[in-house]
């Protein structure tokens, strides 16, 4: 492969396309890499390429946290874009995944942190054993929304702005079926097989996304990826809010945590 070799895309690239839902039940990168762009380019051929450069919101549609993932397994270097959905920008710069907005280089201190580290793993290890630390907000005193407010405190913060990337202290963090088992494996492969997570009153675990798969194709690995998301909750002693039957969640995922009174918790 030429180590400058470059993939031309259009406009409105989603994460579907990056990488089919189809492919979302095996986690394992060299898996992923020979299904990136599939739809787009055909299988394995990704695998040619060391650069993306597309147009406006790349990245756009379902977060799937394994859309950066699989470009960064089929050997992609960087992605340049116009622009890109911020969420999937977000995970990229959390595995270490460079990107670049065409025309609109943006500097900010943390997240070339995090990239230089190899993504925000490392870099939070190098955080614990104190051979790094968050660099200091340079945002000046203005005026701020509600949301920044709640976001400043949370991060000892005086003000923040839009493009700020801070730490927090979260009310609550919530994952599903579809990532919460394979991040349970990550986190004892970084951080040891007895490590406990910091407030397991804190964490909600939902069956919602692949509960489901099994009445439309056979697909044994989505029962997997369901059973590490329970085992990893029983272990953590995490709230899980699992099957009511084969192949029913609770309820619709958006409505389930302010229905349990979930969604806001004192500090």
């Amino acid at each position: 492969m030429n180590s400058d070799s470059v993939l031309k895309l259009g406009d409105h690239i989603n994460t579907d396309d990056i990488i089919p839902a189809k492919r979302g039940t095996n986690l394992d990168p060299d898996h992923l890499k020979h299904y990136a762009l599939e739809h787009l380019i055909g299988a394995g051929n990704l695998l040619n390429y060391s650069v993306i450069e597309a147009g406006d919101n790349f990245g756009c549609g379902s977060s799937r946290e394994i859309a950066p993932i699989a470009l960064k397994a089929a050997g992609i270097q960087k992605v340049k874009a116009r622009s890109f959905a911020e969420i999937f920008y977000r995970n990229s710069i959390n595995i270490g995944l460079p990107l670049e907005i065409v025309g609109q280089p943006r500097q900010n201190p943390v997240e070339a942190a995090i990239v230089a580290a190899g993504g925000l793993f490392a870099f939070n290890q190098n955080r614990l054993s104190e051979q790094t630390a968050i660099p200091v907000s340079q945002t000046p005193p203005r005026p701020m929304t509600l949301a920044e407010k709640l976001l400043a405190q949370a991060s000892g913060h005086a003000y923040v702005q839009p493009g700020d990337v801070v730490f927090v202290k979260v009310d609550l963090a919530m994952s599903h079926d579809a990532i919460a088992g394979a991040v349970g494996q990550l986190f004892y492969q970084q951080f040891g097989n007895t490590a406990k997570v910091w407030d397991a009153n804190r964490i909600v675990l939902v069956a919602d996304h692949f509960i489901q798969i099994n009445d439309i194709r056979a697909d044994p690995k989505a029962v997997t990826m369901h059973q590490q998301m329970v085992e990893f909750a029983q272990q953590q002693g995490c709230h899980l809010l699992d099957v009511v039957s084969p192949g029913e969640c609770r309820r619709d995922l958006s409505c389930l945590l302010p229905e349990k009174g979930l969604s806001v918790r004192e500090w």
